[in-house]
C-alpha cells in the first residue's frame, strides 16, 4: 500500500508543475490511461517509458539511461531534478557535485573518480594525469596564440590552424578522393560520419595530415578493415549518423597524431555541452573540391539551446543531434569535411561532444547540426569490445 501511495504521489507531483500546453498534451497520457500505470507492474525505468513518446525501452537497450531523457519529458531543470533524485535515487555523482578532472562513479555507496584513456588519478584521488606519452585530449605542440586570440582568429575569418592543434583529427579516402573527416578514438579506431561510409566498399585513413599540397613527413596512411555504420542510421532524417572505422594497423602517436577523449554520457552531458563552446576542425570544401587545402579550426563554436535548434531545420532535431555555432560563421562551419570532430576543452583536455553530420543535402545557412557523440558512448565501447574479442565479421553495420 505503501508502494502505491508513493507512486501516485509522485505522479501528482509531476503533473502538478505543469502548465497544460499542447506540446504537454502530446507528450502526457489521457487521464485514463495514466491512473492505468498504477495497476501495472513495475518495470525498470517504466515511468519515463509510459510518459515519454520516443520509445525509451529499446533506447534503452543501448545507452543507460539518465538525466538527459528525464529533462526531455519535463521540460524544466527544477522539477527534472526533483524527480530524478527522488524517484531515480542518487545514481550519478552529477546530482551530487562534480569535483572530479574527469569521471565519477558509484562504488559501495561511495562516489569515486576515474579518468579517461591514458590517465591515472593524482594523490588527491580526483585529479587525472597522463600515464602515457600521448593521452587522449591533450596537444604535443604549444600554441603560440591564447585562447582570447583563437576566438579573435575564428571571428575575423581567419581559420587556419597551426599543425597539432588539432592531432585527433583524419581525412577519409576513397580511390584518392576526399571522402570525410573523422577523430581518432584509440590506436586501432576512428570515429566518422555513417553517410560517408554508408555505400563505400574500401577507403583508406590519413592520419597526421594538415596541408594538403605538402607532405611533412609525419602522415600516415592505413586501410579500413572493418566497417560499423549504426544500423538504425536514417538517410531521410539523418538520425544515428555515426559510424566506427576498425583499421587494419595500429596507429602510431607521436606530436601530431593522437586521439581525442571519449566522453562518459552524463559527464558529457552535465558539464562539457553545458560549457559556452566547443572547437571543431576539417578542410574547406566547395562542391566537393577543396578551396583551402590547409587544416581549418573554428575555436568557438557556441552551444544552441534545443528550442531554438528545433526550428533551424525542415527535419526533427531529435535528442541525439544538437546545433552549434551562429550565423557570422556559417561559411567555414558548413564548408568543413563532412563527418567533422567537435571537440570541448575540460580543465585542459579536449573530448569529443559532437559529429558534423555527413550529408550536404540539407540547410546549413543559419545553424550546423551535429550528432550528439554523448548518445552513443556504449554503443562504441560495445562495438570495439567485440572487435577486440573477434565476434564481428568484416564490413557489418552494427
Amino acid at each position: 500500500m505503501g508502494t502505491l501511495f508513493t507512486m501516485a504521489w509522485l505522479l501528482g507531483l509531476i503533473f502538478s508543475s505543469f502548465v497544460p500546453t499542447e506540446a504537454h498534451q502530446q507528450v502526457f497520457l489521457s487521464s485514463n490511461d495514466a491512473h492505468g500505470l498504477l495497476s501495472r507492474q513495475k518495470r525498470r525505468n517504466f515511468l519515463l517509458e509510459e510518459l515519454r513518446p520516443g520509445n525509451l525501452e529499446r533506447e534503452c537497450g543501448e545507452e543507460r539511461c539518465n538525466f538527459e531523457e528525464a529533462r526531455e519529458v519535463f521540460e524544466n531543470q527544477e522539477e527534472t531534478w526533483k524527480f530524478f533524485r527522488t524517484y531515480m535515487g542518487p545514481q550519478d555523482c552529477s546530482s551530487h557535485g562534480h569535483t572530479c578532472d574527469h569521471f565519477c562513479k558509484l562504488e559501495r555507496d561511495t562516489y569515486v573518480c576515474y579518468c579517461a584513456q591514458g590517465y591515472k588519478l593524482g594523490a588527491n584521488q580526483k585529479g587525472c594525469v597522463p600515464e602515457v606519452p600521448y593521452p587522449c585530449g591533450k596537444l604535443s605542440v604549444p600554441l603560440a596564440i591564447g585562447d582570447s586570440d583563437l576566438i579573435l582568429r575564428a571571428l575575423i575569418g581567419d581559420q587556419r590552424c597551426q599543425r597539432g592543434e588539432y592531432p585527433w583529427q583524419v581525412l577519409l579516402k576513397h580511390n584518392d578522393e576526399i571522402v570525410c573527416g573523422g577523430a581518432i578514438l584509440n590506436e586501432d579506431f576512428v570515429l566518422t560520419s555513417a553517410a560517408c561510409v554508408n555505400h563505400l566498399q574500401s577507403f583508406t585513413v590519413v592520419l597526421g595530415e594538415y596541408n594538403l599540397e605538402v607532405d611533412e613527413g609525419v602522415e600516415q596512411t592505413i586501410n579500413v578493415s572493418r566497417v560499423h555504420a549504426h544500423s538504425r542510421y536514417s538517410q531521410m532524417t539523418f538520425e544515428n549518423d555515426i559510424a566506427l572505422l576498425e583499421l587494419v594497423t595500429p596507429i602510431q602517436f607521436n606530436n601530431y597524431t593522437s586521439p581525442i577523449c571519449l566522453p562518459e554520457t552524463d559527464f558529457a552531458e552535465f558539464f562539457l555541452m553545458n560549457s559556452e563552446y566547443g572547437a571543431i576542425s576539417g578542410w574547406k570544401m566547395k562542391q566537393g573540391r577543396v578551396e583551402q587545402p590547409v587544416l581549418l579550426g573554428v575555436p568557438y563554436v557556441p552551444y544552441i539551446k534545443h528550442a531554438i535548434c528545433e526550428g533551424v531545420q525542415s527535419f526533427p532535431i531529435v535528442y541525439r543531434m544538437f546545433c552549434a555555432g551562429f550565423e557570422e560563421l556559417v561559411d567555414p562551419l558548413c564548408s568543413l569535411t563532412r563527418g567533422s570532430p567537435l571537440v570541448t576543452n575540460y580543465k585542459g583536455v579536449w573530448f569529443l561532444t559532437g559529429m558534423s553530420l555527413g550529408v550536404d543535402k540539407y540547410n546549413c545557412n543559419k545553424i550546423p547540426v551535429y550528432t550528439k557523440v554523448s548518445r552513443y558512448i556504449n554503443w562504441i565501447k560495445k562495438i570495439m569490445s567485440r572487435s577486440r574479442s573477434g565476434l564481428v565479421t568484416n564490413y557489418t553495420s552494427s
